[in-house]
């Protein structure tokens, strides 16, 4: 009998005005450095076969955005970028130089904001199907946002990453709020050993998936790891990213950079299986409205609107943004999935 999946939608967007003021003020340099990686990732070698199920792609693209093509695969409906994820693309990203340059995202002065903004609600999810106190590991922990988010609401968390300087800062801010250094630094070709060996009670793996290079190894060492709960989330195909390829100089959040490939609604199924889980809840929000009124406010500032008519379309679409966003999130249409699912 097949289990029932208990559905969540939509979160207040006010956060994202909070934490990402750079993504309105900062656009041009935030677009070139997102078309700067997407022209080295367009120099790796060409994808031929699905990143998710391998089965063989179209040689034809479905559309071209940021200086790289995508294509849909006729099999799973996975979204593919045309290039492959290579290890050397992944390295420039996110462990040259110990990371840095992929940290200096993070390290700002808003991490207790997204502490309260982001992670704590991630870690409520948890808490209306599981209780407090079970063990948590995070692989892909970064910063530590939601190790230090579960350790305040009861839980015991540790976490792992491949960026040396996410995971010494972590560390250094849990142990500021926690007295402990749970976050430990894994080189990437012990990373698959390392999952696979743990027993835990949540395995999670948030904002993971999309940044791998080898999709199928983690699948692997997640069916050989011992745990009760599997706490994932991903990017999902959606109306950011028709509203990217519409406006082509405003940064693109969603699909550039190290997101090169995007999970679909009939994608998600098969991942599920391939993990050999069954999702026991699972909560749909986006920020696809968001996206669309900074393209319009960025837009509007380049065609040297003034600041009296863009704060007044500003203020106009706020009253029905997050109305319009639970709409696109209940049809299955927004930019984020979070699963909590169970070993089959």
């Amino acid at each position: 009998m097949k289990r029932k999946i208990f559905n969540k939608y939509s979160k207040s967007s006010n956060f994202y005005t909070e934490i990402k003021k750079d993504f309105f003020s900062e656009n041009d340099r935030m677009l070139q450095k997102a078309l700067k990686i997407n022209k080295l990732y367009s120099k790796q070698d060409k994808r031929t076969f699905c990143k998710l199920c391998n089965e063989k792609l179209n040689s034809e693209s479905d559309f071209k955005k940021h200086g790289v093509s995508y294509v849909f695969c006729r099999n799973c409906d996975h979204l593919n970028g045309i290039f492959k994820d290579t290890q050397k693309f992944a390295n420039a990203l996110y462990t040259d130089n110990d990371g840095m340059d992929y940290s200096n995202f993070y390290l700002d002065d808003k991490y207790e904001k997204r502490i309260k903004n982001i992670y704590i609600p991630k870690v409520n999810f948890l808490k209306e199907y599981i209780k407090p106190r079970m063990t948590i590991f995070d692989y892909g922990c970064g910063l530590g946002h939601f190790v230090n988010a579960a350790l305040s609401l009861g839980f015991k968390a540790s976490g792992a990453d491949v960026n040396k300087t996410l995971v010494d800062n972590g560390n250094i801010a849990i142990h500021h709020s926690h007295n402990l250094k749970p976050l430990e630094i894994v080189k990437q070709e012990n990373a698959s050993a390392l999952i696979s060996s743990k027993k835990v009670d949540v395995l999670s793996a948030l904002a993971v998936m999309e940044h791998l290079v080898s999709l199928d190894e983690f699948i692997d060492s997640v069916r050989e790891c011992d745990f009760k709960y599997f706490y994932y989330s991903v990017p999902t195909y959606g109306l950011s990213v028709v509203i990217e390829s519409v406006f082509k100089d405003i940064f693109p959040r969603h699909l550039s950079s190290g997101h090169t490939h995007l999970f679909t609604e009939n994608s998600l199924d098969l991942l599920n299986k391939k993990l050999g889980v069954e999702p026991v809840a699972q909560w749909r929000f986006g920020t696809d409205v968001m996206d669309l009124r900074r393209s319009i406010d960025v837009s509007l500032k380049i065609s040297d609107a003034s600041d009296y008519f863009r704060e007044r379309t500003f203020k106009e679409t706020q009253k029905y943004a997050d109305d319009l966003q639970a709409v696109i999130d209940k049809a299955h249409n927004c930019s984020q999935i979070h699963i909590l699912a169970k070993p089959l």
